[in-house]
């Protein structure tokens, strides 16, 4: 029953909105009704929010590598483009006397 429980919620949920709050209040009710044992609902809570944390992190990083690649097909400056333009002025001031 367990198995079935865990596979239907891994395959089934948007995993990636549920929080810790939400998967241990979700894994108590399993408990308390009798689908499950204590130490399964702690597995499968523990399960639960690592997948989700994982999920997340992969969203991050796309929406991140979507962004990035966004900006560069636009041609904008970053950050490390004006950080080298400034290092630039900085080494030219040093050689020219501006005063």
């Amino acid at each position: 029953m367990f198995d079935l429980i865990r596979k239907s919620l891994l395959t089934g949920m948007g995993l990636a909105v549920l929080t810790a709050e939400k998967v241990e209040e979700f894994t108590k009710e399993l408990v308390l009704k009798g689908e499950l044992t204590k130490e399964e609902g702690k597995n499968l809570a523990k399960e639960l929010i690592l997948k989700a944390e994982q999920s997340s992190k992969e969203r991050r990083e796309l929406v991140k590598k979507h962004v990035h690649e966004t900006i560069s097909s636009m041609d904008i400056a970053t950050k490390d483009d004006i950080a080298g333009l400034s290092r630039k002025i900085d080494e030219l001031t040093k050689h020219v006397d501006i005063s």
